[in-house]
């Protein structure tokens, strides 16, 4: 076997290996970082978490996240849009993850005109979220708008 062969079957196999590892934690497209169960809260790690949605009245089908009950009663007091700038989370990991869609209505980011995808803490930090990716969730400018004018 020339060097060549042996080059393209070792490529091949370790393919064949990244492909086994991505399907181990959670497949290929939505991306979840690490794998979660549905049952688990997204801020917390708790056990007992339900889907909420993420944006109010939009019917996409990313549009939900797993949070507790404590949780998603957070979501519902404080935090404010200025508070998402300045997340200490890898933007580009929370965009990969969401395959580069927002979370609320599906669009992608290379459709938004004249800006990009934001990163938004769905329980806010000022209520007790979480400043990790589980907790991110990328959102087009007009979902975040909404999420932060609900109440």
């Amino acid at each position: 076997m020339g060097a060549r062969e042996r080059v393209t079957k070792f490529a091949s196999v370790n393919v064949d290996a990244a492909a086994r590892a991505i399907a181990e934690v959670g497949g290929i497209g939505r991306r979840q970082e690490p794998a979660l169960s549905p049952d688990v809260c997204r801020n917390c790690g708790d056990d007992g978490a339900s889907e909420r949605a993420i944006v109010p009245e939009c019917d996409h089908e990313w549009n939900a996240i797993a949070l507790c009950p404590d949780c998603a009663a957070d979501r519902t007091e404080g935090g404010s849009r200025a508070d998402c700038g300045g997340l200490p989370v890898d933007r580009d990991r929370v965009i990969d993850r969401d395959d580069g869609r927002c979370r609320g209505c599906g669009v992608r980011e290379a459709l938004v005109v004249g800006d990009v995808l934001h990163l938004h803490a769905v329980v806010p930090v000022a209520t007790g979220g979480h400043r990790h990716v589980h907790n991110v969730v990328a959102l087009c400018p007009i979902c975040h708008e909404r999420v932060h004018d609900r109440g």
